[in-house]
């Protein structure tokens, strides 16, 4: 019997991408069904935690993720590979973390889940990697990323209580397009309490896309991405997003399959982590910033944030701010009927 596929790179490379496609939907569509089989509901703790560990780092960092230098274009070319072939499925992946990865993309996540789980105590058989890849363009009118926080959702439709990952992670495989934005917000525990988190927000941080930079933040906190105007045409935007999910394995998320594992291939070689870097304070009282609105919601946009960001500049291009603001500098609450959505000027 002929090997599916070497059947499949015989065939030009568009009908390639059908093909697969085709074969990846399906695949996707069998794991749910198991999922829904063996999902279950996690006891939660006081914080809405998955698990109780004292003492585990939340604190938003950045540290540059590293590989040897004889093969960084080897594995860039793979995971970029990997972004164009698994994001027009628009899900994620499990990596459990006692697993042995078959394919680049899976020995990242593990890498990424070793890293900040290590010298903790969680249950391994319940605890691992949700993986997935995002591809923004910029000047497209979906180059932004919708702010949310990161949930599982048959949690949420079947329970009504948010579960979150411990730990949520960028890491960019390019450096241009739409920094990303974390709010000093943690979710409710149920979605129909929204409203209790409204009000000023504190702080946050912004975060410039640049190659290997690795990001993380509590998995509770919301997020997305503020589109940049004036960014050249025809850039792509591409990151490695990775939670880091402990005692609990969300909802249809499954291991890809081998044969999808093998299509995207491998790399022996292990990432490593740099010592997590300072990052600058920014407000709104010593530098020049402009007003950034945007809206959001899991099926209507019901919430607005508005707040107070810098100009883009050469100094912040690249960077990651630490920001804190006054009161009202920056505000989540209900959407305002007849406001129109602004970006920053």
């Amino acid at each position: 019997r002929r090997d599916p596929v070497q059947l499949l790179k015989q065939l030009p490379e568009q009908e390639q991408r059908a093909r697969l496609l085709e074969l990846l939907r399906a695949d996707l569509q069998s794991n749910e069904e198991i999922a829904d089989e063996t999902w279950q509901m996690p006891s939660l703790t006081a914080d809405g935690r998955t698990a109780d560990l004292p003492g585990f780092n939340f604190q938003t960092r950045v540290c540059d993720l590293q590989i040897l230098q004889g093969v960084s274009g080897e594995a860039m070319e793979n995971l970029t590979k990997t972004c164009r072939l698994l994001f027009p499925l628009d899900g994620s992946s499990w990596m459990p973390c006692t697993a042995d990865p078959r394919c680049l993309a899976e020995r990242l996540a593990q890498e990424v889940f070793e890293f900040h789980a290590k010298g903790f105590a969680f249950d391994p058989k319940r605890s691992g990697a949700e993986w997935w890849v995002q591809i923004r363009d910029s000047g497209h009118s979906e180059e932004g990323i919708q702010f949310h926080w990161d949930t599982d959702e048959v949690a949420v439709e079947r329970h009504g209580v948010n579960v979150h990952p411990h730990l949520s992670t960028v890491t960019y495989l390019t450096e241009c397009g739409a920094p990303t934005l974390i709010l000093q917000c943690r979710n409710s525990l149920r979605p129909s309490e929204t409203a209790q988190v409204y009000g000023s927000l504190a702080g946050g941080t912004l975060s410039w896309p640049k190659l290997w930079k690795h990001l993380a933040f509590d998995g509770q906190l919301l997020h997305g991405t503020v589109p940049k105007a004036g960014d050249p045409a025809g850039t792509t935007r591409r990151t490695f997003l990775v939670n880091v999910w402990l005692n609990h394995r969300p909802s249809n998320c499954q291991r890809l399959s081998k044969a999808l594992a093998k299509r995207l291939g491998d790399l022996p070689h292990r990432f490593t982590f740099s010592a997590f870097q300072a990052m600058p304070r920014w407000s709104p009282v010593s530098c020049h910033a402009g007003r950034f609105r945007t809206r959001f919601g899991r099926r209507r946009l019901l919430h607005e944030i508005s707040c107070r960001l810098p100009h883009r500049s050469g100094d912040t291009t690249a960077g990651t701010l630490q920001l804190h603001w006054a009161s009202k500098d920056a505000m989540l609450g209900p959407v305002e009927k007849g406001r129109k959505r602004e970006m920053v000027s």
